[in-house]
């Protein structure tokens, strides 16, 4: 699945038997929906569900709020619980989803613009859950002591005409430890006022050597006013010694790319 999709594989029945199933294929798309203000008040969209596999699969549609924590993670809220909610102005048709073997359907989602003195930022995730998940373990006939839930996830966002603004910048770099993996975390906060997708860079001088390594960009996702870390895993190959590092976030042609620069020791 790609970044925006989020799967759920929830525990229902503790054991230590395990039986995956191929229902995990299921697929939506896109799993970005944007409704901007410029377009009108009363605005639709289709999401496109795909069941691949040789089951039936039911999905049941749902709305929560969230925002992320200081690790960048996805905390999830009923909705209508944050000020910058956009689950009471969805609606879905139908409300659930139901696939056979290789069959696919089409959600409308229809979206409702906000009073105008409502219009700022806000988004939302809409869940397609599956609810025929003990129904199909009990036809698979299998021991199993687990049970998983599909639980997939596609964004939505009302973004107002007035927001046009991309900026993040680095605001903070440190090094650090998970068990024996060494890390480098650079602090971002999103400046502007649009969601943005980025990338953190990370380029090291070794400054006794000069020599230089340049790690795979890292991809992360901020909305406007989230601050937390995005950590990247430095390899074996980073010899210790004292570095000039270099954290770079660049969120595409329309945004500044944004350096901070930091002497650090690496053991």
């Amino acid at each position: 699945m790609n970044l925006f999709t989020r799967i759920l594989l929830t525990l229902l029945a503790g054991g230590i038997s395990l039986s995956l199933r191929a229902q995990t294929g299921v697929q939506v798309s896109p799993v970005r929906l944007f409704f901007p203000e410029s377009v009108g008040t009363a605005q639709t969209a289709f999401i496109r569900v795909v069941n691949p596999s040789a089951e039936k699969i039911v999905l049941q549609l749902s709305c929560a709020d969230w925002k992320r924590d200081s690790l960048g993670s996805k905390v999830y809220y009923d909705p209508g619980q944050l000020p910058t909610t956009c689950c009471r102005y969805l609606r879905f048709s139908p409300e659930s989803v139901e696939l056979n073997a290789g069959q696919e359907a089409q959600v409308l989602v229809s979206f409702r613009a906000p009073e105008p003195a409502d219009r700022q930022l806000r988004n939302a995730m809409i869940f397609l859950t599956q609810v025929n998940e003990k129904e199909l373990a009990a036809k698979s006939k299998a021991q199993a002591m687990l049970l998983f839930k599909l639980q997939l996830g596609v964004h939505a966002y009302f973004l107002p005409s007035a927001n046009k603004h991309r900026q993040v910048e680095v605001t903070d770099i440190r090094a650090t430890k998970n068990g024996s993996v060494r890390q480098i975390q650079a602090r971002i906060e999103n400046r502007g006022n649009l969601p943005l997708e980025s990338f953190m860079r990370l380029e090291l001088l070794n400054m006794d050597t000069d020599a230089e390594v340049k790690l795979d960009p890292v991809p992360f996702n901020s909305l406007p006013g989230e601050s937390f870390w995005v950590t990247i895993d430095l390899p074996a190959t980073v010899k210790p010694g004292k570095y000039l590092l270099s954290a770079i976030a660049d969120s595409g042609p329309d945004a500044d790319v944004k350096v901070a620069e930091l002497e650090m020791k690496i053991e």
